[in-house]
């Protein structure tokens, strides 16, 4: 699987919640779409530092459409150390869109590609945890929020607390 096999490549660190946690809180379905396989999660310790995370695939029947939901925890996942390094950035071309954007009550950052016609939704739920979307194909910033905002976005938060 890509992303975890690039977030074990990426090793961050700082304290985190296990992986665990989370699994009961996944839905069974998201934007439509059942889970495809079982969830894939890890908890990395690095120098008596830890964070983890959880992912989970969601396919339709057509193979061009899916949503992969991660969830990260510690300030030192790549996930997280992205997000507060491009949380202030904005910047548009013909091909992306990068912004900041709300999601519920939450702060998150959207990276539309739209010659990939794919999207990433970064939402932080609290200083080391967050939730990130990645949603194909996508087109239009206001259809990736939907998603995001149909997720059990207050339940994964208290879980980080």
């Amino acid at each position: 699987m890509g992303v975890c096999a690039a977030i074990l490549l990426m090793a961050g660190v700082a304290g985190a919640k296990d992986y665990k946690v989370w699994k009961p809180l996944l839905p069974e379905t998201v934007a439509g779409m059942p889970k495809s396989g079982e969830p894939e999660g890890m908890n990395m310790e690095t120098n008596g530092q830890t964070w983890s995370m959880l992912h989970q695939r969601y396919a339709g029947d057509n193979a061009d459409k899916s949503v992969e939901l991660t969830l990260v925890s510690g300030m030192g996942a790549p996930f997280v150390a992205n997000f507060q390094m491009m949380s202030k950035m904005e910047m548009e071309t013909e091909d992306q869109i990068i912004k900041t954007v709300k999601v519920s009550t939450y702060k998150g950052l959207i990276n539309l590609e739209k010659a990939q016609n794919r999207a990433v939704l970064m939402i932080a739920l609290t200083e080391e945890t967050m939730v990130v979307l990645e949603v194909a194909p996508a087109t239009q910033e206001k259809e990736i929020i939907a998603v995001a905002e149909d997720l059990p976005l207050d339940k994964f938060a208290s879980e980080a607390k």
